[in-house]
């Protein structure tokens, strides 16, 4: 069973909003009653995801 937040980056990386190649810090923000959370199983709730991408320095 696939975790929903593993769904969620997904479809952002078809959406085009992430760039394969590209660096990014993604934020998983579960809900309180998530089974990941709470050691029931696997991701079950619909997290927000926050993405910034990492510029790294060119040298």
């Amino acid at each position: 069973m696939i975790a929903s937040y593993h769904v969620a980056v997904l479809a952002l990386l078809h959406a085009g909003l992430l760039v394969p190649g590209e660096t990014y810090d993604i934020e998983v923000l579960h809900d309180d009653d998530c089974s990941l959370l709470v050691r029931r199983g696997t991701c079950d709730c619909e997290p927000e995801i926050r993405v910034r991408e990492v510029h790294r320095a060119v040298c």
